[in-house]
């Protein structure tokens, strides 16, 4: 199962109920965006690959064969 940050949670669910409230009228296009940019921050120092993904990503790049 995912850990998920209780920050990150309160951040999806607020994003939910202004789109929700949104409607056709665009009120709080400002404060979603700045949530969007709070979750990409978040996600951004709470992501950390494992070492064994680092691994499998170098031998898919660096180590395939080269068609000259």
């Amino acid at each position: 199962m995912k850990k998920i940050n209780v920050v990150e949670l309160y951040v999806y669910k607020r994003i939910e109920k202004l789109e929700k409230e949104n409607g056709k009228y665009d009120l709080h296009t400002k404060v979603i965006e700045e949530l969007k940019d709070v979750l990409d921050v978040i996600h951004q120092t709470h992501f950390k690959p494992s070492e064994n993904a680092v691994e499998k990503e170098y031998k898919k790049n660096c180590l395939r064969p080269r068609l000259w």
